[in-house]
């Protein structure tokens, strides 16, 4: 792990948590105990609550909660350039979600829904048209250099 002096950007947190969760740092049981969780709360969601609660909110509520400068209710996306460069949708018919999840940012709704181009194949993650870059992140400028 290379040491950086000064601030961090999104590239140096992101590779500080790529060093930090992995098996050698945390070792195999940390994940067996993930994997395990995760089994079971699914287990629980499908026999248990799948009928106990529903979210079901109307797009006109989920703007107005959204547009309040307060909350910051996010939606996962990638950016236009990335999903054309990579193909995602080919990444999710191939199960490769580890190369869909390194691409993936955390928005502010708003942003997602006024900048939507669509979505990856087969899931909810929004396909925006906006510039990033590893150093500073998301731009709130469409990306110019899209290639379509």
């Amino acid at each position: 792990v290379r040491q950086k002096a000064g601030n961090l950007n999104e590239k140096d947190f992101r590779e500080l948590i790529n060093n930090i969760y992995t098996i050698e740092t945390l070792g195999p049981k940390y994940f067996e105990e993930i994997l395990s969780a995760r089994s079971f709360v699914k287990k629980v969601w499908k026999k248990v609550l799948k009928n106990v609660f529903t979210l079901n909110i109307e797009e006109a509520k989920l703007n107005e909660i959204s547009s309040r400068k307060s909350d910051y209710i996010t939606a996962e996306a990638v950016t236009l350039k990335h999903f054309q460069e990579k193909n995602f949708n080919e990444v999710v018919d191939n199960k490769q979600f580890g190369i869909l999840r390194e691409y993936t940012l955390k928005v502010p709704l708003y942003l997602a829904k006024n900048y939507k181009s669509g979505f990856v194949k087969d899931t909810n993650i929004y396909i925006i048209d906006l510039g990033y870059d590893s150093d500073v992140g998301l731009h709130l400028t469409t990306d110019d250099s899209n290639i379509i």
